[in-house]
Parts: structure tokens; C-alpha cells; sequence
């Protein structure tokens, strides 16, 4: 099982990737500059989590890709923020305008809904 420099696990988030750390040896000593963990020894299944990365250096889709020299950056010690979860309906969209009663045009609703009303008896068809 891969586990986070962070020590976050694989399994705790499905919408979280896990990436080696880079075999170039400038970025890799990069990543481990800004991984900051004390005692923290690369191995072959070393990895560190996409929460460390800017969401513009993950490649979404199919299996999650970091863009070429993407550099872990948000960490604890550095006061990072990620945005909250998704924004609602209404704070993406104009929520409707309110209509008045006296502006309903209910006829229409009637002949669009016959399925309301009570289904003729034979007698009523019979008629």
C-alpha cells in the first residue's frame, strides 16, 4: 500500500492521487526540500499526495498525472488554503426570479396535468 510523505494513506479519499517522487534529480531535490519531513528516506514507493499540489498541475482525467516539473507547494507549514468544497447551485447560478400568484397562468397547468383528474366511468363514455 503507497502512503503520502505526509503519511496520509491511499485509502482514505478516492478523489486523491498518489505521485513519485521525480527520477530528475534537481526536482526531486525540490520535492524534498519542500516536503520538510525530518528523517523522511525515498523509497521506490515513496509518494506525496495531489493535496500537496496546485490543482493547475494535476491532470484530471482517466489516471491522475502531474504536468512536467509540478513541484508539491501546499503544506501546513506554509499556511496554505485550498477553496471549500464545490459552491452551491445557487452561488454558481442566478437563482430564479420570484413570480407573483397573479401572474401564474394556472389554464395551462390544468391541460398539461389531465392526469389528475379521475378517469371517465363506461356511463361517462357511454354519453
Amino acid at each position: 500500500m503507497m502512503s503520502c510523505a505526509c503519511s496520509l494513506r491511499e485509502t482514505y479519499q478516492v478523489s486523491i492521487s498518489f505521485h513519485h517522487f521525480p527520477k530528475d534529480e534537481t526536482l526531486r531535490k525540490t520535492w524534498i526540500r519542500n516536503v520538510r519531513r525530518d528523517n523522511l528516506v525515498i523509497k521506490r514507493t515513496t509518494t506525496v499526495c495531489s493535496r500537496h499540489f496546485l490543482s493547475t498541475d494535476v491532470i484530471q482525467g482517466g489516471r491522475r498525472r502531474l504536468k512536467e516539473g509540478a513541484v508539491p507547494v501546499l503544506f501546513a507549514w506554509n499556511d496554505y488554503s485550498l477553496s471549500t468544497s464545490r459552491p452551491s447551485v445557487w452561488e454558481r447560478t442566478q437563482p430564479p426570479e420570484e413570480i407573483e400568484e397573479e401572474q401564474m397562468n394556472f389554464g395551462f397547468l390544468l391541460q398539461c396535468h389531465d392526469h389528475a383528474r379521475p378517469e371517465p366511468s363506461a356511463l361517462d363514455m357511454a354519453r
